[in-house]
């Protein structure tokens, strides 16, 4: 059952996440994982690659739910926001070095 679980939010998540339908597939991606979790210790926590990588290809329109529905179904939400947050900052910082780099 645990690699079926395994196997079932990485499908989901591939399936969907350039779909705008990720979000409604987000909280039971979600839940299923941490229902596995609590069965066994991961070795590394498999619900974070999933939320890093839908988080890097889910259309920028979603995002802001996509992070609201983390915070609110993900028990280390809270923590995960400060990771995008942070992602968010470099991102805008590295924007803004390339638009300067390009005017000198």
């Amino acid at each position: 059952m645990i690699d079926d679980g395994k196997l079932k939010i990485f499908l989901m998540a591939l399936k969907y996440s350039r779909s705008p339908e990720v979000l409604s597939v987000l909280r039971q991606i979600i839940r299923i994982a941490e229902k596995i979790k609590g069965v066994q210790r991961w070795e590394y926590d498999y619900l974070d690659v999933v939320l890093l990588y839908t988080g890097s290809v889910i259309d920028e329109t979603l995002y802001e739910q996509y992070c609201r529905i983390i915070a609110q179904e993900h028990n280390s939400g809270v923590e995960y926001m400060g990771t995008i947050a942070d992602k968010l900052r470099r991102e805008e910082r590295e924007k803004a070095e390339r638009i300067a780099t390009e005017f000198l």
